[in-house]
C-alpha cells in the first residue's frame, strides 16, 4: 500500500470509531431519558380524546387536499423561474426580465391585498405603512426595473 492509501484508511477509520462511540453515547442518554421519563410516555386512562376520529379524519383529508394544491403552486412557480434562467442562459434577457417582472407583479397584485384582507379576518392587520428607507429601495428597484424592461 503507498502512504497515501494507508493515511486515507487511518483517517476513515478514525471518522467511523468517532461516529460509533458519538451515536452509541446518544442511546444511552435516549434509554436514560426514557427511564426517567417514562410518565411522559404512559397512556393514561381517564384521558379523553380532544377531538373524534371522525374530525381528525376530516381535518387530514382536509390538509391533504391543500397540501396538493400548494404543491402544485410551488411546482408551477420552479418551473417559471427554471425558464426565465434558461432563457437568460440563452442570451435572451429581454424574455427573462419580462418573465421574472410578470411573476413579480402578480404577487404584488393578488398574494399582497389577499394577505391583507386575510390578516384583518383573523384579527392581525397588516399594515403597509413602509419605513423612508424602505420606500426608497422600493422606489429604486421599481425604476431600476422600468430602465431593464424598456
Amino acid at each position: 500500500m503507498k502512504p497515501i492509501d494507508l493515511t486515507l484508511m487511518e483517517e476513515k477509520t478514525g471518522f467511523n470509531f468517532y461516529n460509533l462511540v458519538s451515536k452509541t453515547e446518544r442511546i444511552v442518554e435516549t434509554i436514560e431519558e426514557l427511564k426517567t421519563h417514562n410518565n411522559l410516555f404512559i397512556n393514561k386512562e381517564n384521558e379523553e380524546p380532544q377531538i373524534s376520529k371522525k374530525m381528525a379524519l376530516f381535518l387530514l383529508i382536509i390538509v391533504t387536499v391543500i397540501i396538493g394544491f400548494s404543491a402544485k403552486f410551488y411546482v408551477s412557480s420552479i418551473e417559471e423561474h427554471a425558464t426565465s434562467v434558461s432563457v437568460a442562459m440563452k442570451d435572451k434577457m429581454e424574455f427573462a426580465i419580462c418573465i421574472t417582472v410578470g411573476s413579480l407583479i402578480q404577487i404584488m397584485l393578488f398574494v399582497i391585498p389577499l394577505l391583507v384582507i386575510l390578516g384583518w379576518n383573523i384579527g392581525q392587520p397588516i399594515s403597509l405603512n413602509f419605513e423612508i428607507f424602505k420606500t426608497v429601495y422600493l422606489l429604486i428597484s421599481v425604476l431600476l426595473s422600468n430602465y431593464l424592461v424598456q
